[in-house]
């Protein structure tokens, strides 16, 4: 997984995640991954016995000619490519972004702490935006000030980027 928009030359963000058929993530997966450029050339190994979550996240170096490319990864017979990466001269006027603006936790019917959407949003699905927004009539004023606190703990302006928020009902 890897942001959509780059700059030639610029380090880039990628997140290599094992991930069972049903795209959950293999915590059990120990086997040893390589990945690699668009030109087949290695430009990473590593063994997921060395990390949590089943997620390695790396800085690679973006190519300086500009064009679209994809990041390869390897491991036995398992193969697999990243999302297209769009690498420009120099930043665009435009940027494709990744979020999910619409998340629950305990505070009302979701699972998991407020912390544990934003963890999981910025550490495993590599969004670049998100918003916990529990429903209104459910969260308590407590919750509510939780809430806010950890929105701004995990707001990372111009890198990972939370909005608070709550859903009406």
């Amino acid at each position: 997984l890897a942001r959509s928009n780059g700059s030639a030359g610029e380090t880039l963000k990628l997140l290599v995640r094992a991930e069972d058929k049903y795209g959950n993530r293999a915590s059990d997966f120990f086997e040893m991954v390589k990945v690699f450029n668009e030109a087949g050339e290695l430009i990473w190994s590593g063994c997921f016995r060395e990390t949590a979550n089943a997620v390695f996240p790396l800085e690679i170096l973006l190519p300086e000619a500009p064009g679209t490319y994809r990041f390869s990864a390897e491991s036995g017979e398992f193969i697999d490519q990243s999302n297209p990466v769009i690498v420009s001269p120099s930043q665009g006027e435009t940027s494709v972004f990744w979020g999910d603006i619409h998340g629950h936790s305990l505070n009302s019917d979701g699972r998991g702490t407020v912390s544990d959407f934003y963890a999981y949003c910025r550490d495993v699905a590599a969004l670049d935006f998100c918003s916990v927004t529990d429903h209104g009539f459910q969260i308590t004023e407590e919750g509510w000030e939780e809430s806010k606190s950890v929105t701004e703990q995990f707001n990372e302006a111009g890198n990972f980027v939370t909005i608070q928020a709550y859903e009406w009902s």
